[in-house]
């Protein structure tokens, strides 16, 4: 291919997203941004030497760079790491006009982000996702934020980047525990889409960067085609939040408990028991319940998480943000390629649906699949 890069077209303005073929046409068009700036990357250490050295030796002329770089995990999206960054930017004499490269994976891009956009009232950002996940998902839509504890996401703000640069080769760096995060939302982006996308995802037999970096720019153009009508998530933009309800209510419970499981995981385990809900509630029939619960399960086993009991993650879905004051409201699948949104679920079903799921243990030759939609 010619071009340097291939920018996605919508019908309705969205961030510009380019997609480059090696890092050396990615350093190509940085250059052209960061002269006469003050340009500030963050990044982790992971990232630091496994991208950011690579992208470095990329460049013709080394541009003048500040790195910030933070520890690797989800306990960076604090308020004290946003603020020690904060208080170094402005040490630094850093200005509305000067540039913040974000360089990394979903916590990066979460935590740079609000950074960028909250920052003498917001600076110049751009988003360079790493990470599988943060190609996929985190780094477009404009969401930004860092956690309130362990509260997913509590504190927060949408605007989006000036640019978002995906280099596919980046993704040959991650662990197969990273490959398997972000391919639980391309997933997800399947069930949403359905149609050709959920095809493609059903017909991949190997999670592995060769197998999934075909498959980016399109979950790209899905998450985008959704925010670019609703970009402040009064509609149906909360079509992207399946799986996040249940998933983030794992997630925290981990990282309360200073335990890892990745984001994508917990979204996948979120997955099949929101499935279970809408089916619960007769929003899904059986036979297309176990088409989707297929798929996922074909990646991920929650058979072999020590998963928490429903009382200790109700305190974190009671705070979920979609929620109505005390009722539970969740986005759920009626259909590959239909999602209902503002789903009002009640609490015993919640927990009723999520015991099932955790209380996985059979005596007889029923397959994962039938049990998990057998009458709850």
């Amino acid at each position: 291919m010619e071009a340097a890069f291939v920018l996605l077209h919508l019908f309705m303005v969205t961030t510009p997203t380019y997609f480059f073929e090696s890092s050396e046409q990615l350093a190509a068009h940085l250059l052209e941004k960061i002269e006469a700036r003050k340009v500030f990357v963050l990044t982790d250490e992971n990232v630091h030497q496994h991208c950011l050295s690579r992208l470095l030796e990329s460049f013709e002329t080394e541009p003048e760079i500040e790195i910030i770089e933070v520890e690797a995990g989800e306990t960076s999206k604090s308020i004290q790491i946003y603020e020690h960054i904060c208080e170094h930017l402005a040490e630094c004499g850093a200005g509305k006009d000067d540039l913040l490269l974000c360089l990394g994976g979903g916590m990066i891009t979460d935590l740079g982000g609000f950074i960028g956009s909250t920052f003498k009232r917001g600076m110049n950002f751009i988003h360079i996702p790493t990470s599988l996940l943060g190609m996929v998902d985190a780094a477009n839509g404009g969401k930004n934020g860092i956690n309130l504890g362990v509260v997913k996401n509590a504190i927060g703000i949408i605007k989006s980047p000036s640019e978002i640069l995906i280099y596919p080769g980046f993704i040959e760096t991650l662990p197969d525990v990273e490959l398997q995060s972000g391919f639980a939302e391309m997933i997800k982006h399947g069930i949403i889409a359905g149609n050709e996308y959920w095809q493609r995802i059903s017909e991949v037999n190997q999670i592995s960067s060769a197998s999934v970096a075909p498959l980016i720019e399109g979950a790209v153009s899905i998450k985008d085609s959704i925010t670019a009508i609703d970009p402040f998530e009064s509609g149906p933009r909360k079509k992207l939040n399946f799986g996040h309800s249940i998933g983030h209510a794992i997630e925290s419970h981990f990282l309360a408990i200073n335990q890892i499981m990745s984001h994508g995981q917990a979204v996948a385990f979120g997955m099949i028991c929101e499935i279970m809900i809408a089916q619960q509630m007769s929003l899904i029939d059986q036979e297309e319940a176990k088409r989707i619960l297929q798929l996922i399960l074909a990646w991920y086993h929650p058979e072999q998480f020590d998963l928490p009991e429903y009382d200790q993650i109700k305190g974190y879905l009671s705070q979920d943000k979609k929620n109505n004051g005390k009722e539970l409201r969740m986005s759920l699948p009626t259909a590959i390629g239909h999602i209902e949104y503002n789903i009002s679920v009640g609490s015993e079903t919640a927990k009723s649906c999520y015991e099932h799921l955790t209380k996985y243990n059979r005596t007889d030759q029923t397959s994962t699949i039938d049990y998990l939609v057998s009458t709850i």
